[in-house]
């Protein structure tokens, strides 16, 4: 990209009217590297300024956690929809999202991915289906998955890529898995991560992600989303066994060990999504961060930065 209003001739001519005036040496590249340096600078300012923004809310909560368990949480909302300028004409905007509030495309197992997608409103051949290939997807051989599609069925179908073999690098690779459409894209994008340990958020996770935990059923994931709307934060998964029905909660208490491995009640991982752009709205920088909570320190777990 490079800028209309920079051109080699419009800087020569500023050069020469203001040059002498400001006093340097004026450099000149056609190549926007230094606009894009510009960008990755604001998108990395966002993420930094969040995580200052986070340790000082955290250390204000921290002395009222003891008799109010919510206060720490409410730090969490406190930080949505953050916005900050970086120095003009340079800005970055920062999305915050739970990262144990949707499935990790690289650490769910085979059948919990089948439950996820059943849990979504599939049935249950579409969902094996689409757990094969997130499976052959991420595997590291050529073996397709009974269902799946691995790197000669993409070639079959006239696709320019086949598998990586790799663990998912971000959540919209699931839109290029050769069993997906578009309305699965719709469907099941928006629930999906590939950062952070796998935990599940009995607190942030939807509906299908709490169904799709053995031992939840989906009366049970709905009346947990209920119940924490009427009360902002649960301190238990078990919560809710009073107000389900008989069936749901011997599901639930037969789990319970595997429930209290798999489940957490507090925000210990955060996805950070921080853009940085012109006022112009010009061509951008997008650095994903995973911040991890330990009591009231946030450190960086892992970076990525698109251009």
């Amino acid at each position: 990209w490079k800028d209309p209003n920079n051109s080699a001739e419009k800087v020569t001519a500023f050069v020469e009217k203001r040059g002498p005036k400001l006093g340097y040496t004026f450099a000149y590249a056609d190549d926007s590297q230094s606009y894009h340096a510009w960008m990755r600078a604001a998108g990395q300012a966002g993420i930094e300024e969040s995580i200052a923004f986070l340790k000082a809310e955290l250390e204000t909560a921290e002395p009222v956690v003891e008799r109010d368990p919510s206060a720490r949480f409410a730090v969490w909302h406190r930080l949505s929809d953050k916005r900050s300028a970086v120095g003009s004409p340079y800005r970055y905007a920062v999305a915050f999202r739970d990262a144990a509030g949707p499935p990790n495309l690289n650490t769910a197992s085979h059948q919990d991915l089948i439950r996820f997608f059943q849990a979504t409103g599939y049935d249950a051949s579409r969902a094996r289906e689409l757990a094969a290939c997130v499976a052959d997807w991420r595997d590291e051989d050529d073996v397709s998955t009974p269902g799946g599609a691995e790197r000669t069925d993409y070639e079959s179908a006239g696709r320019p890529f086949a598998p990586a073999n790799a663990p998912f690098s971000d959540p919209s690779d699931f839109a290029e898995l050769l069993c997906v459409t578009q309305q699965d894209v719709a469907r099941v994008l928006p629930y999906l991560t590939v950062l952070g340990s796998g935990h599940i958020n009995i607190n942030t996770a939807g509906a299908p992600v709490l169904a799709s935990v053995p031992g939840v059923t989906r009366e049970a994931a709905l009346a947990l989303v209920r119940k924490r709307d009427r009360e902002t934060t649960l301190p238990s998964v078990f919560a809710v066994v009073g107000e389900i029905s008989a069936s749901s909660a011997d599901s639930m208490l037969a789990a319970a060990a595997d429930l209290s491995a798999r489940l957490v009640t507090e925000v210990m991982e955060l996805e950070m999504h921080s853009i940085g752009f012109t006022y112009a709205g010009q061509p951008h920088a997008s650095v994903t961060a995973l911040a991890v909570r330990r009591n009231t320190d946030v450190t960086i777990n892992s970076r990525r930065i698109t251009q």
